[in-house]
C-alpha cells in the first residue's frame, strides 16, 4: 500500500498532523516545529549524504527555534525571515478570507514590481508602451486631411460664390438678335439682355468688333464687377458677376455648346411657348453641372490675365457731357471707321467735314445712350466697354466722372495706359468742371484744340 511505510512519515507532536519525507521544517498545519534530531535522522536514512544537526539546519535558514513555544499554538516562533519568501499552504482562517489560492502568492523580483494580490506598481524605469492603432484617430495630428466640401449651386440666390477666391455669379441669360430673351437665371438682373443687346449692336455695327466685356462700379466708389459677353450669328450669351478671365471664356464656351445642342439647329424664334419652356428646363439642369464644374477649376486655372501686347493707346475719339447733355464731341484721328453712314455728296465741298459731324453725331449719340441706359439700370457707371477686333487686339469705349460731368473716349491698345489720358484730360478741363453747366459752349469750345493736341501725343 502506498505511503505505507512507518520510517518514512511522522507525526507533529502538538496537532498530531502527519508529514511525509521529505519533511518540512514547520507543520503546515499549526507552524510548530517538527522534532529536529528526529527529521535529521530520518533524513539522513532518505538521502546518505546530508549533514544534519538542529544547529546547522537552523542556522542555514537563520532560524531560532524554541522548543517551549510548541505546547503553546498561539504564541508564534520567533524567526528571522529568510532572504526569499517561500511557498506556505494557507491556514484555515486564510482559506476562508482568500478568493483565490494565486492571492497569496507573493513573489519578489525587481524593486517596485510586485505580482501579489496587492495593485501593480509601475517600475519607474520602464517607459510608456506605443500601442499601434489600426485606425486613425480624430485626434492623431501626424496626418492632416483636408476635408472638401461639396459645391451645390442654386440660381434661385441673388449672388452665387465661387470658389474659394471671391468669386461670384448673379446672372446668367441668352438673348437673340432679335432681342427675344431665351434664358435667364435671375430675373433681378434681367435689363442685362436689352443692354447687352445694345452694346451688341454697337460693337458690330459702328466699332466693326464684337462685343467683349463691360466693367461696372458704383458712381461714389466700391468693389467692381464686371459682365461676359460671346456672340454666334444668332444669340448672344452673357454672364454677370467677379470672375477670373480665363474662367470666365470657358464657362461662356460651355454654355454656348450646351444651349446649341439642345436648340439642334432650329430656329428659336418659331418655337413654341411648351417647346421654348422644355428648352430652358434642360439648359438650366446644364449650368448647375457647369457651375459645379467651374469650383474644381480653383487650383487648374491661373488667375493672371493676359498682358496686352501693345504698348500704345490710341483715342480716336473724345467727349464730355453733364447731365446726359453734350458739351464737347471731336474726332482725334482718322483711323475709326464706321459703317451704316448716310451717303455723301462728294461734289460738295463740306463733304468731309459734314462727315466728320455726322460720325461726331452718331457715336456721340451712342455712347450718351449706353452711359445712360447703364446707370439708370444697373446703377453702377461702366468703366470701360471693351470690343474684340482681333487676337489681343481690342477697342475700349471708356469713362470717367469728374464733379458731375463724363468724359468719355474711343481708344485702341494697351488699356493699362487709360490713367495717363484721363489725368491729362482732367487738368485741361479743370477750371471749367468746377461749376454746373449752364448752357455756355464757347468756353468749353476753345479748349477743343488743346484736348486734341494732347490726345494725339504717343
Amino acid at each position: 500500500m502506498l505511503f505505507s511505510d512507518k520510517t518514512k512519515k511522522k507525526k507533529c507532536p502538538e496537532c498530531n498532523y502527519i508529514a511525509y519525507s521529505p519533511y518540512p521544517i514547520y507543520c503546515p498545519n499549526c507552524k510548530c516545529a517538527f522534532d529536529s534530531s528526529v527529521l535529521v535522522e530520518e533524513n539522513e536514512k532518505k538521502e546518505g549524504n546530508f549533514t544534519t544537526s538542529t544547529e546547522n539546519s537552523a542556522s542555514l535558514f537563520n532560524i531560532s527555534i524554541h522548543q517551549s513555544d510548541c505546547s503553546n499554538r498561539k504564541n508564534k516562533i520567533s524567526t528571522k525571515k529568510p532572504v526569499f519568501n517561500t511557498l506556505l499552504p494557507p491556514t484555515a482562517s486564510e482559506m476562508k478570507k482568500a478568493d483565490d489560492l494565486t492571492r497569496n502568492l507573493k513573489i519578489n523580483t525587481k524593486k517596485g514590481v510586485i505580482f501579489s494580490n496587492q495593485a501593480y506598481q509601475p517600475n519607474e524605469n520602464v517607459g510608456n508602451i506605443a500601442i499601434s492603432k489600426s485606425k486613425i484617430s480624430d485626434s492623431d495630428h501626424r496626418v492632416r486631411v483636408k476635408a472638401k466640401t461639396k459645391f451645390k449651386a442654386d440660381l434661385s440666390q441673388d449672388k452665387i460664390f465661387l470658389g474659394n477666391h471671391g468669386e461670384f455669379m448673379k446672372f446668367m441669360g441668352i438673348i437673340t438678335k432679335e432681342r427675344q430673351n431665351l434664358f435667364s437665371s435671375n430675373s433681378k438682373y434681367e435689363y442685362f439682355l436689352e443692354l447687352g443687346s445694345n452694346l451688341d449692336y454697337i460693337a458690330t455695327s459702328i466699332l466693326s468688333g464684337e462685343l467683349d466685356r463691360m466693367l461696372l462700379a458704383p458712381p461714389k466708389g466700391g468693389a467692381e464687377e464686371i459682365c461676359y459677353y460671346l456672340g454666334s450669328p444668332q444669340l448672344l450669351f452673357m454672364i454677370f458677376g467677379n470672375f477670373q478671365d480665363k474662367k470666365a471664356a470657358w464657362l461662356l464656351n460651355q454654355m454656348k455648346v450646351a444651349f446649341h445642342e439642345l436648340l439642334q439647329s432650329r430656329d428659336p424664334s418659331i418655337l413654341s411657348k411648351i417647346e421654348l419652356y422644355k428648352l430652358t428646363q434642360n439648359f438650366e439642369k446644364r449650368v448647375l453641372y457647369m457651375l459645379e464644374e467651374y469650383v474644381k477649376f480653383d487650383d487648374i486655372f491661373s488667375p493672371n490675365t493676359l498682358q496686352s501686347v501693345d504698348d500704345f493707346l490710341r483715342i480716336d475719339y473724345f467727349g464730355l457731357s453733364y447731365q446726359s447733355i453734350g458739351v464737347i464731341s471731336s474726332l482725334i484721328s482718322s483711323h475709326l471707321e464706321i459703317t451704316g453712314l448716310p451717303p455723301i455728296d462728294l461734289d460738295d465741298p463740306d463733304a468731309e467735314e459734314n462727315l466728320i459731324e455726322l460720325k461726331e453725331a452718331l457715336i456721340t449719340a451712342k455712347i450718351e445712350a449706353i452711359a445712360a441706359n447703364t446707370i439708370a439700370n444697373t446703377t453702377l457707371m461702366p468703366h470701360w466697354i471693351s470690343v474684340k477686333l482681333g487676337f489681343q487686339r481690342y477697342r475700349f469705349i471708356l469713362f470717367s466722372e469728374v464733379k458731375g460731368y463724363y468724359i468719355s473716349f474711343l481708344a485702341e491698345g494697351n488699356l493699362e495706359l487709360k490713367e495717363t489720358k484721363l489725368y491729362g484730360i482732367k487738368r485741361i478741363l479743370e477750371n471749367l468742371t468746377e461749376k454746373p453747366f449752364i448752357g455756355v459752349l464757347s468756353e468749353f469750345q476753345e479748349k477743343i484744340p488743346s484736348i486734341k493736341s494732347f490726345l494725339q501725343k504717343k
